[in-house]
């Protein structure tokens, strides 16, 4: 199995190869330790924060985390990024 090949978990539950994501553009993918994680709460913020920085260079940012579907709304919620994709 290659990392292109690997799922990742959509807030819907809907599982994706990692791969697909890349395909039409770049991505800078974040990676979390857990949802729950302060640090990676402030990481997050922080990125997200600063994401037209990376959107004018062409990138596109996707955050990757360990928890279930579920906590992702929580996480959105709780961060102020409702629109950020993350799975």
């Amino acid at each position: 199995v290659t990392f292109s090949n690997s799922l990742v978990v959509a807030e819907n539950g809907e599982k994706i190869k990692i791969g697909t994501l890349w395909k039409t553009q770049t991505i800078m993918f974040v990676f979390l330790r857990h949802f729950a994680c302060i640090s990676c709460r402030g990481h997050a913020q922080q990125i997200w924060a600063d994401r037209q920085i990376y959107e004018s260079k062409g990138a596109k940012i996707i955050f990757v985390g360990n928890g279930s579907p579920g906590m992702v709304s929580k996480f959105k919620e709780d961060m102020g990024i409702q629109d950020a994709p993350i799975f």
